[in-house]
């Protein structure tokens, strides 16, 4: 089974505080600019939206009014909270990501160790849970923060590794490393920005 994992340079605090912020225009701008990705959705998933799942834009209704929620809907609050993220904030480069395998995060993490860098890890995001307020969805999706302060430490370890201790790994863990540093770099370069990560 394969996952992706997007990732968002966001102002933490703002794409958390659209829960339950009641903004009324909200909804409508994320529809508007993500129209044709909706109604893609909305058709992938017609059979539940017939059965009374939400619409994508309904979901992201919900999450900006705070509710009412519905558990069994997790899932499409947790795509709804995702458009927050797009709208809000900027995507990263993921190819490294996008499919990934089962075990790749750990993969990553581990040429992490092996370059000395610790204290922030790829499977953060492969952990189920989303911002307070939100039901987490049962199954296949992950949630995470990285604060800009962690970026900042991520990269300053980056910095003291060398060519060689680098060349040493296998290059498609390299190459997935240097995205994770380009993510970093791009939080430490637009002050008071950090990374939200979903992994499904």
């Amino acid at each position: 089974m394969s996952y992706a994992l997007s990732i968002y340079l966001v102002d933490i605090d703002r794409v958390r505080n659209a829960i339950g912020s009641r903004d009324h225009d909200l909804p409508q701008m994320i529809g508007g600019r993500f129209r044709d990705e909706f109604a893609h959705a909305d058709e992938v998933f017609a059979d539940r939206i017939a059965a009374g799942w939400p619409t994508r834009l309904e979901a992201v209704r919900a999450v900006v009014a705070g509710g009412p929620f519905h558990t069994e809907f997790a899932a499409q609050y947790a795509h709804a909270y995702q458009a927050i993220c797009a709208f809000h904030g900027r995507p990263q480069d993921n190819s490294s990501f996008s499919p990934c395998r089962a075990g790749w995060l750990e993969t990553v993490d581990d040429g992490l160790l092996e370059l000395g860098i610790s204290g922030i890890t790829l499977t953060d995001f492969g952990y189920p849970g989303l911002p307070a307020g939100l039901p987490t969805p049962e199954f296949a999706w992950g949630y995470a923060e990285w604060s800009a302060e962690e970026c900042a430490k991520l990269l300053a370890q980056w910095e003291q590794t060398t060519p060689q201790r680098r060349s040493a790994l296998q290059r498609d863990v390299l190459e997935a490393i240097t995205s994770c540093m380009g993510w970093a770099r791009a939080a430490r370069d637009v002050p008071g920005r950090g990374l939200a990560g979903f992994l499904a």
